[in-house]
């Protein structure tokens, strides 16, 4: 009778054992698909993953697939969707945590471009903080401009005042100490001398008056309240006229004049005005010259006009400066041309009464070559 062998415990165990597994694993795969069949249908996905981006301020385009963690698989995907890029993604999220059917799956997204969503995001705060930083600093350089300036005011008042004192000092101081010459008793008797300290006196007494006039001037024409009053003249014979008054004034220079085209120019001119321009430029050919002076006065007609120039063989004027010397008050500050008193107004008013003229007023000069003005004024 043939024996019947029953089977070995361990191998019915292992039987079982993988007979379980085998059942439980196709209960979690059916869990699964039903769980994403029921639940998370890939339309209800996206637009919950809408939903989110646009709550927190975000409408871009979007990829996403859920996969299996287990395995690497992916249950579902949207389409268009790279699944290298949704396996590398860095935006993960569990599904379900809870559900012990389900908690290995994971819903990947991934978002192209996410660089560029970055910046599009803060483009209006770096705006408005740009703009805000710019307003910043034109402020703050306004500001400092605004203080320099009234830097420069204070400093330019207050030079303006120390030389206008000087100026106005020097011909008081003469003619206080010829006034009390004159009252001497013993002077009474020498005509010579009450001749020579009365004319001191009356040389004096004008150039206080120039001065004086030119101050006014130049606060009318800052006002744009003078008005020119024009009649015809002879200019040459104004010219000469200004040159004895200086040669009488000051013997020792020396101060020449051509008419290059040897006739007397006829011109409609503020006499007062055009007399004061031309003393004033030969006032400054003398006082920026060197031991020796020697100034050239010029005149000739040009195709449209006449050209009047006033050159000096002085200590010449710097390029930086030769622009500036037509400003009000501005007095060159560097050189030998700063020891020279002065209130800093004589040349603008020059070029202001020449604009009123319709003309024009430049320099030449090189530095310890000497300065030349030359006044164009057209034809009427």
């Amino acid at each position: 009778m043939r024996e019947i062998r029953k089977p070995k415990i361990d191998t019915i165990s292992v039987n079982k054992e993988h007979l379980i597994s085998e059942v439980l694993e196709d209960m979690v795969s059916f869990k699964k698909v039903e769980y994403l069949n029921t639940k998370l249908r890939e339309s209800l996905v996206d637009s919950l993953i809408k939903k989110g981006l646009k709550e927190n301020g975000l409408e871009t385009e979007f990829y996403f697939g859920i996969i299996n963690k287990g395995d690497d698989e992916f249950i579902s995907i949207n389409s268009g969707a790279n699944k290298s890029e949704l396996i590398h993604t860095r935006y993960v999220k569990p599904l379900s945590p809870n559900d012990i059917f389900s908690n290995s799956l994971q819903l990947k997204l991934h978002i192209p471009n996410t660089l560029g969503l970055i910046l599009e995001s803060i483009l209006f705060m770096f705006a408005f903080s740009l703009l805000f930083i710019s307003v910043i600093i034109y402020v703050y350089v306004k500001t400092v401009k605004m203080f320099l300036e009234q830097k420069k005011v204070v400093e330019v008042k207050n030079d303006l005042i120390n030389n206008i004192t000087h100026e106005f000092k020097t011909p008081i101081s003469a003619i206080s100490l010829a006034s009390e010459a004159l009252a001497e008793p013993k002077l009474l008797e020498q005509k010579d001398s009450i001749k020579r300290y009365s004319k001191i006196i009356s040389e004096e007494n004008t150039k206080l008056t120039q001065l004086v006039e030119t101050l006014l001037n130049t606060a009318e024409f800052e006002k744009s309240e003078i008005e020119l009053k024009v009649e015809q003249c002879e200019i040459e014979n104004i010219i000469i006229e200004l040159i004895e008054k200086t040669k009488v004034r000051l013997p020792e220079i020396k101060i020449e004049y051509e008419n290059s085209n040897a006739i007397s120019v006829i011109s409609d001119l503020d006499i007062f005005h055009f007399t004061n321009i031309i003393s004033n430029l030969i006032d400054n050919a003398i006082k920026y010259s060197k031991e020796t002076v020697d100034v050239l006065i010029t005149l000739h007609e040009v195709s449209d006009g006449i050209e009047i120039a006033i050159a000096d063989k002085g200590i010449g004027i710097s390029k930086n400066n030769q622009q500036k010397i037509f400003d009000t008050f501005y007095r060159v500050q560097t050189g030998n041309i700063h020891d020279v008193k002065g209130n800093g107004i004589g040349l603008s008013y020059v070029k202001r009464i020449v604009e009123a003229h319709t003309g024009t007023i430049r320099v030449e000069s090189k530095l310890n070559f000497g300065s030349k003005f030359i006044i164009y004024l057209p034809n009427e």
